[in-house]
């Protein structure tokens, strides 16, 4: 499930994967936006990502996870945006 979360941010939930396979998941997802191109007219417009990600523990409720994601998608865009970083 992919979907808008609020303004420029969106959430994702991959059940049943390792941190692995959802850092994998989380870059394919990233090099195809950064690939895309939207025309308008006579104009190109691309755009990039800043993901973050992380795998559910026992102990979690939503607002630890989101946290959690929010905090990782931080560390992505403070460190020159554009990347994937899954904790």
């Amino acid at each position: 499930f992919i979907g808008r979360w609020g303004g420029e941010e969106f959430i994702g939930i991959f059940p049943m994967v390792s941190k692995i396979e959802l850092e994998a998941i989380a870059e394919k997802i990233r090099v195809l936006i950064e690939n895309s191109v939207l025309r308008v007219g006579d104009k190109k417009y691309s755009i990039t990502v800043s993901i973050g990600g992380t795998i559910t523990h026992a102990w979690d409720d939503i607002n630890s996870l989101i946290k959690r994601a929010d905090e990782k998608m931080y560390i992505s865009k403070n460190a020159g945006k554009n990347q994937v970083t899954i904790g």
